[in-house]
């Protein structure tokens, strides 16, 4: 948490934290904090090595088996040094060599760090937010018409995951602006993409119509929602119930890391191998939860041909920009690693501009306003959503 708080707001109260003595506690740097982080997870690490007492009782994560701690510790550390690679290359490129060569990290499907919901209503809610936003009533939440226009339209095959990740709630499309009401507008490039994908751009200002039984939703992945081969409202959809998971570390992911690690670090492996396997490894993760509606591998073999023929054939930038790509379309389920992604490198090239003008995009977060009127610390001065975190070193303006 304290690692996540650096990236969206750099500095934090961390040293000077939970002592009773001090009131009105500092900010440390985010730079500080990482390195206060590495010491931490290193400790972690060792004590793990070390123990020879029980596993301790009900971890919802790893069952208590110490060893996928170590993989998840290390694969934290390894995300830890690509955040920072701009700024520290040669420790970067190092701690990253010394992790792929002790092998102990996240490699595969089944050493995945997520958190896995139930299927329990109230009163003890156990169902994925996702779906209890989206299959209770109807539909609480759009989805980007830009990702699903991609998914669906951007290579010669669909993307497998594609009937994962949304559900359909009919076949039709909007027929008026009463329903959609961007409906004919030049200003919009998506609106509508048709075949009842029924999304929204980034940035419509447009009301809200009556349309919570029309609008695709989150579907089996990774909310536990319906599959879409049925095209019935989410009330009466056949489910998983809200059995879906939150994404915090997984395989697929490292791999993208070790990608943009080896084409930009010139660390151990191949981008293109590692790039592969992350793209194999998330589609046979997300066909996983509904394996009666298989793309088959014909279909899987032909998308991943697909993304490695171009990737293959672009330069360093365009290499980068789809590992980029392909790690947000992967990320689905969870915002932070593509958020930082795009700081770091500028990519993915494929996010649209706003439908209207939203101003720059915010290069950091503004501290809690509440805090700041409580804590009279003289350093805790706010900040700019224009102010980059300690690691991002690119020049202003580099995203927009």
């Amino acid at each position: 948490m304290f690692t996540y708080m650096v990236d969206l707001t750099d500095g934090a109260v961390f040293s000077e934290a939970n002592n009773i003595e001090i009131r009105n506690p500092g900010l440390d740097s985010g730079e500080d904090i990482y390195t206060a982080m590495y010491t931490l997870l290193d400790e972690g690490i060792a004590t793990l090595e070390a123990s020879t007492g029980p596993a301790p009782i009900n971890d919802l994560y790893f069952n208590g088996d110490k060893e996928s701690w170590i993989r998840f510790a290390n694969s934290f550390k390894l995300k830890m040094r690509l955040t920072t690679r701009l700024v520290s290359p040669t420790e970067s490129a190092n701690a990253i060599n010394a992790i792929i060569a002790d092998g102990r990290f996240i490699g595969s499907n089944s050493e995945d760090m997520e958190f896995t919901y139930g299927t329990q209503g109230p009163p003890n809610e156990s169902r994925h937010p996702f779906f209890t936003g989206n299959y209770i009533t109807g539909a609480g939440a759009y989805m980007p018409n830009f990702m699903m226009s991609f998914m669906r339209d951007s290579s010669a095959v669909e993307d497998p995951r594609m009937l994962y990740y949304f559900y359909r709630q009919t076949t039709r499309d909007p027929q008026n602006a009463s329903e959609l009401p961007c409906n004919g507008d030049p200003n919009y490039p998506y609106c509508n993409i048709g075949q009842g994908y029924w999304g929204r751009d980034h940035g419509d200002p447009n009301s809200i119509p009556n349309d919570r039984n029309l609008r695709t939703v989150y579907g089996v992945y990774p909310a536990g929602g319906a599959f879409d081969d049925q095209f019935a409202d989410v009330v009466d959809s056949n489910n998983l119930g809200g059995n879906g998971i939150h994404p915090i570390m997984l395989s697929s992911w490292v791999h993208f890391m070790l990608a943009e690690s080896a084409l930009t670090l010139g660390t151990n492996g191949n981008a293109a191998d590692y790039l592969e396997t992350a793209l194999r490894q998330h589609i046979a993760k997300v066909i996983g939860f509904f394996p009666g509606g298989s793309p088959g591998s014909a279909n899987v073999d032909a998308f991943v041909d697909d993304v490695m023929t171009k990737f293959n054939a672009a330069d360093d930038a365009g290499k980068l920009d789809i590992i980029a790509r392909e790690w947000l379309i992967a990320s689905w389920g969870n915002a932070t690693e593509p958020f930082n992604t795009y700081r770091r490198t500028g990519f993915p090239s494929i996010l649209p501009d706003p439908v209207f003008n939203l101003g720059p995009i915010m290069r950091s977060f503004l501290y809690p306003e509440n805090e700041r009127t409580t804590n009279t610390n003289p350093n805790f001065e706010q900040r700019s959503t224009q102010d980059p975190v300690f690691w991002d070193n690119n020049p202003d303006g580099f995203i927009n």
